[in-house]
């Protein structure tokens, strides 16, 4: 073993180790902002997220009462494991965190077995890893609404760590299927049962995924799967191609699918986001053709999303790094897919081959990565998913980034010091992925929270009894929702403030108290002057006075008066 070890050592170059010293240290700062940080980078989503964890270990089931699910079930993100965590650390902060890490290191080992499938070099595997850890974050980073490549994959709710997890682990699955010779039998039958726990654990996880989310998994992973395979089957001229044990796998997982996204609407009677996409039409194609492409910039924080910004500014370096990075993998990516391409036209054994054109099968493997990421820019270009927001859902584009990265890695892996190509583009990528990692990981800490204001409401409400507090105004919707897992003794309650007068939506988290027959006793409402005096009087006559905070008023009722001005939104039916 030190023989071995020593050897590995020799064998790595001073490249290598810069980049193994920049994994470990984000590495390290990954770990320490979701042991510490998560408390004070509470936000609208990251919120509701670690109350839906916290109910569903108070309850001790994933369908929790009182509750409605808006997007999807959370049966296929970290909820599950951070609740089972929440026995050992009862800090809920500390268990999601703990499950981020979690996830995340399986991503970074998901990925490693596929870039080693794909035979790529250890110094791109080391340059994925960086590229993989960068948080990605805007100089305009907002706790409010953070759906950023970091909070998606690394921190916060994580909402998409285990679906990228599984879907580089079914396209490692596919490429070992895909690979095996079914007429040998010897060799091939023993190889293919040891895939069989993999194999299982990933079926059960996208048919998992379809009660949860629905059909995401099957429109952006496994449909670009089934196109391979008939690819392949063109390629071969032979239907014996769909026998294969890649192609049959596929179609068991999309058919796992359908059967969850059918349990879901028949049995639970749910319905998950996908049910909101829809076609777009002709006269919006390059508008959301467009945004698609708005969505990768945000993504990677290439652009500013607002006005104009001066470039010569600390913020304009910051987006420069960002976009010069997706230049890069954009320009990578559509080298790499010509290269797959030219590729299938040289294979011996394929009909596409070109007269006179020499090559090798070397390109079969890469077909898929390209498949998946063109299918989703296809795929996306021509559904509505904004969902009325001015650009394109840019959490959608992390699984195909990723598989954009991968086309980028193997057209720089081989020898990179003899190209001295492939050495600029190699260190000038490195360059800004350090530049990005450190700018977004100061911004990180410099957006924390006061927690001055939920801790000065805690402490006010905290020797009453009262369960139930109402927060009104405009500026008080992100206090309200992080207060209610700042402090989970009580229920709080946020009062919309709409034309027609006070409104209490229902339609997101927990429907505690929402009517008075669940609760007509003592209540508190905080709200500014302004915003009490254009209540209605029958809720002005009810709340006296309390205590004046500064700003924000406490008043109290001796009854469940604002019960009477819910309006019960479910859009998860």
């Amino acid at each position: 073993m030190k023989t071995q070890l020593t050897t590995a050592i020799k064998k790595c170059r001073w490249f290598h180790f810069v980049l193994i010293a920049l994994v470990l240290g984000q590495a390290a700062c990954l770990l320490w902002f979701n042991l510490t940080q998560l408390q004070v980078h509470l936000g609208y989503d990251a919120s509701s997220l670690y109350l839906k964890t916290y109910e569903v270990w108070k309850q001790g089931t994933v369908f929790c009462k009182n509750w409605v699910d808006t997007t999807m079930l959370h049966l296929d993100d970290n909820v599950p494991l951070s609740a089972l965590l929440m026995n050992v650390t009862h800090n809920v902060y500390t268990a999601v965190g703990i499950s981020n890490m979690i996830t995340g290191v399986a991503i970074l080992a998901a990925l490693c077995l596929l870039m080693k499938e794909l035979k790529l070099t250890r110094g791109v595997r080391l340059l994925a890893y960086v590229f993989m850890l960068c948080p990605f974050l805007s100089p305009d980073f907002d706790n409010f609404i953070d759906l950023s490549w970091f909070s998606c994959i690394w921190s916060s709710g994580s909402w998409y760590a285990q679906k990228l997890l599984f879907s580089l682990l079914f396209v490692w699955l596919w490429l070992r299927l895909q690979a095996e010779d079914v007429t040998d039998t010897r060799g091939s039958a023993p190889r293919m049962r040891r895939l069989v726990p993999a194999m299982c654990l990933v079926a059960a996880y996208y048919f998992i995924s379809g009660v949860s989310s629905g059909y995401y998994m099957a429109a952006t992973v496994l449909t670009p799967a089934l196109l391979t395979g008939l690819l392949y089957m063109f390629c071969q001229n032979s239907l014996k191609e769909l026998k294969r044990p890649a192609f049959v796998y596929t179609a068991v997982c999309l058919l796992l699918v359908v059967a969850g996204k059918q349990l879901q609407t028949g049995v639970l009677h749910y319905s998950s986001h996908d049910n909101l996409v829809r076609l777009i039409g002709i006269d919006q194609f390059w508008k959301n053709l467009g945004s698609v492409w708005q969505g990768m910039l945000e993504l990677f924080s290439a652009l500013p999303a607002g006005s104009y910004l001066d470039a010569m500014t600390k913020k304009g370096g910051m987006y420069a790094l960002g976009l010069l990075i997706l230049l890069i993998l954009l320009a990578g990516f559509s080298a790499g897919a010509v290269r797959v391409i030219k590729g299938l036209r040289c294979a011996p054994d394929s009909t596409l081959r070109k007269p006179g054109c020499a090559g090798t099968s070397a390109a079969y493997p890469s077909l898929l990565p390209v498949m998946i990421a063109v299918w989703n820019l296809f795929m996306f270009a021509l559904l509505n998913t904004r969902y009325g927001d001015r650009f394109f859902e840019k959490r959608y584009l992390i699984i195909p980034a990723v598989f954009m990265l991968l086309c980028l890695l193997q057209l720089l892996s081989g020898n990179i010091s003899q190209l001295i190509w492939k050495k600029c583009l190699c260190g000038v990528f490195v360059l800004c992925l350090v530049g990005q990692t450190v700018c977004s990981d100061y911004i990180y800490l410099e957006r924390r929270l006061p927690m001055s204001d939920m801790a000065l409401i805690s402490a006010t409400v905290g020797p009453t009894e009262v369960p139930l507090v109402y927060f009104y105004g405009d500026n008080y919707d992100l206090l309200a929702r992080n207060l209610r897992i700042y402090d989970t003794s009580r229920i709080y309650r946020y009062v919309n403030v709409t034309d027609s007068g006070p409104e209490i939506r229902l339609s997101d988290d927990y429907t505690y108290y929402s009517t008075r027959s669940e609760w007509n006793g003592e209540t508190l409402l905080f709200t500014d002057k302004k915003s009490y005096d254009s209540l209605p009087d029958p809720v002005k006559n009810a709340y006296v006075l309390k205590q004046d905070l500064g700003g924000i008023i406490l008043y109290a009722a001796k009854d469940n008066t604002l019960a009477d001005y819910v309006k019960n939104e479910d859009k998860s039916q």
